[in-house]
This record gives C-alpha cells, sequence and structure tokens, in this order.
C-alpha cells in the first residue's frame, strides 16, 4: 500500500468517526469527578488521532511541497528578469521626475513670489479706493488681479506611482565633520541619518554631500 493510500484510508476512517464524537461532545455533562476525568480522557484520544493523521500525511506534505518548490524556483527564474528589467527602468524615470519636480518647483517658488508682489500692490490700490469710496474702481481692481496672477505649474507625479524621498550623504571630507557626528572612534551614522531625514533639503553638515535619489514606487 503507497503511503497515499494509507493516508486516504486514515482519513476515510476518521471522517466516519467525526459525527459520532461530535455527538458524545454535545451530549456530554461534566457533573462529577469522574466524568471530567473521561472528557480530559476523550480530549486526549482526540489529540492522538490528529496527531495519527499528521504522521500519515506528511510524506505527502512533503512530496507535495517538493513539487511547489519545483514550480516556484521555475516561476523565479523565467520572472526574475523582468525585475531586472524593472530595476533597470525605475532609477531613470525616478532621477527625470526628481530633476524636473525641482525645475518646475523653482519656478513655482518664482511664480509665488512675483504673484504675491501683484497682490500686494493690488491691496493697496484697493484700500485706497475704498477710502475714497470707490467701490466701482475696488471692484474692478480685484477682477483685474485674478487675470495677472499666473499659475504655478504642477509637479509631474505619473499615474499608479509615488516618487520617494531617498536621503542620502557622501563623506567628502572627514576632517571637516563637526565633532558632534563623531563617536569614540568612528562616525555617529545614526545621527547624521536622522538629522538628514528630519532637515531634508535644509540639512547642511560640514564634510559631507546631502542629496536625495527617490526611489518610485509602483502603487
Amino acid at each position: 500500500m503507497t503511503d497515499q493510500e494509507k493516508a486516504h484510508l486514515a482519513v476515510s476512517k476518521l471522517q466516519k468517526e467525526i459525527p459520532s464524537m461530535k455527538e458524545r461532545a454535545e451530549k456530554w455533562i461534566i457533573d462529577t469527578e469522574k466524568k471530567a476525568m473521561d472528557a480530559g480522557l476523550f480530549i486526549t484520544e482526540l489529540n492522538q488521532k490528529k496527531k495519527s493523521i499528521n504522521s500519515e500525511i506528511t510524506p505527502m506534505k512533503t512530496q507535495a511541497y517538493q513539487s511547489y518548490k519545483k514550480v516556484a524556483d521555475f516561476v523565479d527564474r523565467v520572472l526574475d528578469p523582468i525585475d531586472e528589467i524593472i530595476a533597470i527602468i525605475k532609477p531613470k524615470i525616478a532621477s527625470f521626475l526628481c530633476e524636473e519636480n525641482q525645475k518646475r518647483q523653482a519656478t513655482a517658488d518664482k511664480i509665488a513670489i512675483a504673484n504675491q508682489k501683484i497682490q500686494d500692490a493690488a491691496n493697496k490700490n484697493t484700500e485706497a479706493a475704498l477710502k475714497k469710496g470707490d467701490f466701482k474702481t475696488a471692484h474692478k481692481i480685484d477682477n483685474q488681479i485674478q487675470k495677472q496672477l499666473k499659475e504655478a505649474p504642477e509637479k509631474i507625479s505619473p499615474v499608479g506611482t509615488d516618487l520617494i524621498d531617498n536621503w542620502q550623504y557622501e563623506i567628502m571630507d572627514t576632517k571637516k565633520i563637526p565633532e558632534r557626528y563623531w563617536l569614540p572612534s568612528e562616525l555617529d551614522t545614526a545621527l547624521i541619518a536622522k538629522e538628514i531625514r528630519l532637515f531634508k533639503e535644509k540639512a547642511a553638515i560640514p564634510g559631507l554631500r546631502i542629496f536625495n535619489k527617490p526611489t518610485l514606487r509602483f502603487k
């Protein structure tokens, strides 16, 4: 008899016993010490049945896992090159997005400053008109200002992606790194990393080049 036949026979026998065992458990009223002891022995018997079934099925599980492992390894070998290709493309997209968004942010900052100047000048003119009781002119200025203000360019964010900041640093000159970033015999890399994560583009540590190398995450 094969391992599979033995397991099938053991499972079939157990399945036939389960209804009567369940009925016994449901009807069992434990109101004496002996009945409590008998119930404990019954649980021991059930656990032994579980152990026996697991023992019969283990060879099948092992064989099934080995078959699964072969298939999984094969799939990995087929798909790994695709992951390698994706790993080549993603940094290129991330690099472009980071550079382009930095340009757009710089443009947006300039537009914000220019818009603020226009708004400030308009506010002064509006206040002057209101003081004179010239509500028509004040309303006209308000309408004109809306046409003069420029919209800042939006950051690029391809559908289904997130550009995740990944701030890093490069040691340029250890002699220039302040004492507070040193342990007795080496750099306190944990402190440096923490400070860079906290201040990001505003972080400035002498002797280090701090830069953002964003990673692209697909949703």
